[in-house]
């Protein structure tokens, strides 16, 4: 079944709103499209990104760009069904993680993220992160868990 975004999130503040990670730690900039199964995100590196070093981003950058796409994507999702605040989730684990390159400040990425189980409190998620010239960059799949609200 498609559910085709209503429109981009092209707002970096907007995009802020969904995850529960906030400033200087977000890194994911926009929404660019959803469907039931399938969403992609897109996410500039810069200079300044606590996860550069040495004018590159980092593994664990990349690995928090997957993590943050499939934290936008399930709270874009939510939000669908009227669940207004964003659930705190945490990587449960990383398979096949694979990372090509190390983008440089200024690459645009997209990050392209396919549901491939979706159990009440867990996740199981394929990424691939793209450069603008679609360069495959990294790829795996992450689980993710929904902290239990007390």
């Amino acid at each position: 079944m498609k559910n085709p975004i209503e429109k981009p999130i092209l707002n970096k503040a907007e995009v802020e709103t969904f995850l529960p990670q906030k400033k200087p730690f977000v890194m994911v900039d926009c929404l660019d499209d959803f469907s039931e199964q399938k969403a992609t995100t897109g996410f500039l590196v810069t200079e300044d990104n606590l996860l550069v070093e040495n004018k590159k981003f980092t593994e664990a950058g990349l690995i928090e760009n997957m993590a943050q796409s499939i934290a936008l994507f399930a709270s874009y999702k939510a939000r669908q069904t009227k669940i207004e605040k964003p659930q705190i989730g945490f990587i449960a684990g990383l398979k096949n993680i694979q990372i090509f390159n190390l983008p440089k400040v200024g690459t645009l990425l997209k990050t392209k993220v396919i549901t491939v189980q979706d159990f009440v409190q867990f996740k199981l998620s394929q990424v691939e992160v793209y450069d603008k010239d679609q360069n495959l960059i990294a790829k795996g799949e992450l689980k993710t868990v929904l902290a239990s609200e007390s």
